[in-house]
């Protein structure tokens, strides 16, 4: 409540100042508390709002993040075919950017998405792209969890060796990034 009414306020200030970039990152911010409250209606048109003002200013980046967002928003609602068109417009200016960080956890989004319509097929392919941009990019973090969501749809598939060894990956990753460096 506390972090809404803060936000809110900031957004205000914000319009006062005329800071579009600023007012639309705060209208990012209450858009993700919506999520966390389960309220996506809510978190949609805050995240419209934003997408619109980051459009407006040319911030590329940031719109990409309020399309992935937006996406999260319609996924939550249902709305599988438009959360997967804003998933993918929000991968592919990532892309264009080089920010395949981003663009990785947009993948991977895609394919929670394809997986929840069952698309096997097409949750495999999603997961493959982003576990290679996270290799690529050396994020181990990211890796591991997006290896941890692969062996799932594998497991349910019941490719059970292939499934195993990326949850053995998985493990070994996140044991070595949680060691001590010595």
């Amino acid at each position: 409540d506390e972090a809404r009414l803060a936000y809110e306020a900031a957004v205000e200030i914000a319009e006062e100042l005329q800071d579009l970039r600023a007012q639309g990152l705060d209208l990012t911010h209450l858009g993700a508390i919506e999520l966390i409250e389960g309220k996506a209606e809510g978190a949609e048109r805050h995240y419209r709002a934003a997408l619109e003002l980051f459009r407006r200013i040319g911030e590329r980046g940031l719109e990409a993040l309020a399309w992935h967002q937006l996406g999260r928003a319609l996924h939550e609602m249902q709305q599988w075919n438009e959360a997967e068109r804003h998933y993918q417009t929000a991968a592919r200016i990532r892309e264009e950017r080089g920010d395949f960080a981003g663009a990785g956890q947009t993948w991977n989004q895609l394919a929670v998405l394809s997986r929840a319509v069952g698309d096997a097929e097409a949750a495999e392919a999603w997961h493959r792209k982003a576990i290679d941009a996270d290799r690529q990019m050396g994020r181990p973090s990211q890796l591991a969890r997006h290896l941890s969501d692969f062996a799932e749809l594998l497991l349910q598939q019941g490719r059970l060796d292939q499934g195993r060894q990326a949850t053995e990956e998985a493990l070994a990753i996140g044991q070595a990034s949680a060691a001590p460096d010595v």
